[in-house]
């Protein structure tokens, strides 16, 4: 029986190494692309309970005001980085000879964004309050 001598293959190992490169490189910059829009959104939804809670510290600060004086007072202009905005409505009512107020307060916060922009966040707050 004679033996054969064996082919050599030559070229089939780069065409591999090349399919791998390119699924790693391909897996690797979806990775970063996530990876990076998970910390956007992140920092967002922290932008955004901090405009919250500025908003709800003029939605305070409003109805305290209303309580001590009876009437709408100028609102803070900035809180913690954000533009307050605060539109107070009294209206009077006559029940029975009695005159009963109800205030109607919207409180808008924002930051300093434009908002066409990335990271611009705008929280609004309604209330009814009888004084």
């Amino acid at each position: 029986m004679r033996l054969m001598p064996a082919k050599k293959q030559r070229g089939f190992a780069i065409f591999a190494a090349v399919f791998f490169l390119v699924v790693v490189g391909a897996m690797g910059g979806y990775m970063l692309q996530f990876s990076s829009a998970q910390q956007i959104n992140g920092a967002q939804d922290l932008q955004g309970t901090r405009g919250e809670w500025a908003a709800q510290g003029a939605m305070d600060w409003a109805i305290a005001s209303v309580f001590k004086t009876g009437a709408c007072a100028s609102p803070p202009t900035t809180l913690e980085s954000f533009s307050i905005a605060i539109a107070c409505v009294p209206q009077a009512y006559d029940e029975a000879g009695v005159t009963t107020r109800i205030f109607h307060i919207d409180v808008t916060a924002q930051n300093q964004l434009a908002p066409s922009t990335l990271g611009f966040i705008e929280r609004s707050l309604t209330a009814t309050v009888e004084k």
